[in-house]
Parts: structure tokens; C-alpha cells; sequence
């Protein structure tokens, strides 16, 4: 994480109670206060503090905390459109990433005590510190996931449309895990839901691979699994009728 400036270094610094600060470049923040400086490069560096809100439209982000630190550049070469390249945020963090394709639309919410957010061209990464908790809901196939561990790290999609893929591709998470997968009832398959608690999982989500390693006191309850417990290590996968499946390679 880049240092950033004291407010006695910033060109703007300003005193402003349940307050929201817009510009043409599509970043959006409310704050108690908050202070902010711009390089030669055009990156813009933010300390907002008390209720904050940033939303950046072009990258789908919302970020809500008490405390953040952000960093903001044009999303390409003369744009106009802003991305939030980094950002450290505490205290009742709550970051929503929202996906659209042509098929689906993925809206993950990650919730804890302190989070790392920081993006490239090809992916964005969330490092949670402290007991944390991922909600990713596939609207169109109504395919949800609930994920809770001590801490972890999460790898998204850095933009809000995508040609193919998923919002939410990867999470590894450090136990007490629990994880909650429901599938409600669509025309093309029946509801199903699974339960499964580990030390650690680690969560794959890649176009064709949704898979789900399971490792230390595994306990697994499904519509497809039957109640499985007494594994050291269980892989789930899902099949092509939405069912979550014990993996035979898995082992114990």
C-alpha cells in the first residue's frame, strides 16, 4: 500500500457532515470528512473518514467503511472514467462488486473488520483480516453463495461487464470455514442446497469449474451428498444439472 499523503500535503481538504462529492468521472463518496490530492499522472489520492460510501461506476465497486483509504486513475488514456486502483478500508466494511455477461449477473458482497482492495487489468483482489463473510448471488441462475471464515482473500473480475466468466472467480478462506450453497427451483432444475464446514476451503468459480476444496474436519450436508463427516479432505463439484457433487478423487 502506497503511503498516503497527510493532510497537511493535500490540495483539498474539507469539513463536511453526511456529505457527497461527485465529479464528471464517475466516482461518487460520502463522508464525514475527507481530504484529497492529484499527482501528474492524474491519480488522485482520497482519505475519507466517519459513514464513508465510495461507488465507482465504471468498475461496479462499492466499498462502505468507517475509515478508507483510496487511490483513483483514469481507466485508460484520456478517459474520462475513473477506477479505484487501490483502497484500505476498516471498520464495518462491507464491499459490493456487481458483473453482468450475457448470461448471468453476479453481485458478491464481502463483509469484515478490514479489507485490502486492490485491482490490475486482469483481476481484482480482496485480502479480509479478521472474521469475514462473502455473499455472491448469480441472479439469473439463482445460484447463491454464503462463505465464512477467520480470513482470507477473494479474486474478482476488475470490470462490471464482462464477454464471459464470472464476477466472483476464486476465494480461499481460513477456518472455522462454513459454506452455504443454495440453488432455488428454475424451470431447467430442482432447488438443492449444501452445507459444509473445513479449517480451510478454497472456492472456484471459472467458466466450466465450479469447484469447492474442503480440507481439515470436513462436514458436508446435501441435497446430492447425503450427511458426510469424518473426511480430512472433500472436494465438491457442480454438474451440469446445478447438483454439488463429493468429488471420488477428494480422499480422506
Amino acid at each position: 500500500m502506497k503511503r498516503f499523503a497527510t493532510p497537511s500535503l493535500m490540495t483539498a481538504c474539507c469539513l463536511i457532515l453526511a456529505s457527497v462529492w461527485t465529479d464528471h468521472q464517475g466516482l461518487t463518496f460520502r463522508a464525514n470528512t475527507w481530504g484529497l490530492r492529484q499527482d501528474s499522472k492524474r491519480k488522485t489520492f482520497f482519505k475519507a473518514r466517519g459513514n464513508v460510501l465510495v461507488t465507482s461506476l465504471t468498475d461496479g465497486l462499492q466499498i462502505e467503511a468507517e475509515e478508507i483509504d483510496f487511490e483513483a486513475l483514469p481507466k485508460a488514456k484520456d478517459s474520462k472514467a475513473f477506477t479505484i486502483t487501490h483502497a484500505l478500508a476498516s471498520r464495518k466494511v462491507k464491499i459490493t462488486k456487481s458483473v453482468s455477461t450475457p448470461k448471468s449477473k453476479q453481485t458478491t458482497v464481502i463483509t469484515g473488520p478490514k479489507m485490502d482492495y486492490s485491482t490490475t487489468p486482469t483481476e481484482s483482489i480482496v485480502k479480509m483480516m479478521g472474521p469475514t463473510t462473502i455473499n455472491n448471488l448469480e441472479e439469473i441462475q439463482r445460484q447463491r453463495v454464503i462463505a465464512t471464515g477467520s480470513s482470507g482473500i477473494a479474486y474478482l473480475d476488475p470490470s462490471s461487464r464482462v464477454a464471459n466468466g464470472n464476477g466472483f472467480r476464486k476465494a480461499i478462506l481460513q477456518g472455522p470455514v462454513k459454506l452455504i450453497l443454495t440453488k432455488a427451483k428454475t424451470k431447467d432444475s430442482p432447488e438443492s442446497s449444501t452445507t459444509a464446514t473445513a479449517s480451510h476451503m478454497e472456492f472456484e468459480n471459472l467458466p466450466g469449474i465450479q469447484k469447492v476444496t474442503l480440507v481439515g474436519a470436513v462436514h458436508i450436508v446435501g441435497s446430492s451428498t447425503g450427511d458426510v463427516s469424518g473426511l480430512s479432505r472433500a472436494i465438491l463439484i457442480l454438474d451440469q444439472n446445478d447438483q454439488w457433487h463429493l468429488d471420488a478423487s477428494g480422499g480422506k
